[in-house]
C-alpha cells in the first residue's frame, strides 16, 4: 500500500492498538466536490489594531494577522462576516479526482482489524451513537 493521510494514519494506529475510523473520500472513482475549510487571505489582511474577526470568534480560532486554528474552527462564519477586509474565506467547493491507487488502498484497508470505513459522515455518527 502506497503511503497515503490514510494508510499513515492507520498504520500509527495499529501500532498502538487504536481502532480507527475512517470516512475516506477517496472510495469511488470520479470527480468529487468538496468544501475547503476556513482560511485567512493574509495578502488581503490590514493588520487592523484590534482584528474584528478574532474578537468575534467564540471558538477562539483566529490567530490575528496571520491563520486560522483548523483544530478550534467550527466553521460558522462569523469571522468572514466581521472582517472589513475579506480577509477571510471559508466554504469554498473544489473539484477533487480519485486516484484508482488511493481507491485500491482504501479497501485493502477494510481487511485489516480494528478498522472502520463509512462511506459518508452519518455512518459514523450512528456508529459513534451505538458505540
Amino acid at each position: 500500500i502506497s503511503d497515503t493521510l490514510v494508510t499513515n494514519a492507520v498504520a500509527q494506529a495499529g501500532k498502538g492498538a487504536v481502532k480507527t475510523l475512517i470516512v475516506p473520500v477517496d472510495i469511488h472513482p470520479g470527480p468529487i466536490d468538496t468544501v475547503l475549510p476556513s482560511k485567512m487571505e493574509v495578502s488581503k489582511c490590514e493588520d487592523c489594531k484590534e482584528c474584528v474577526a478574532s474578537l468575534i470568534c467564540e471558538q477562539k480560532a483566529i490567530v490575528p494577522h496571520k491563520e486560522i486554528d483548523l483544530l478550534k474552527c467550527i466553521g460558522c462564519g462569523l469571522c468572514k462576516d466581521a472582517c472589513p477586509n475579506g480577509a477571510i474565506s471559508e466554504g469554498k467547493i473544489i473539484t477533487m479526482y480519485m486516484r484508482d491507487i488511493d481507491i485500491e488502498n482504501t479497501k485493502k484497508l477494510t481487511g485489516i482489524g480494528d478498522i472502520e470505513i463509512f462511506e459518508n459522515p452519518n455512518e459514523l455518527l450512528d456508529f459513534l451513537k451505538d458505540y
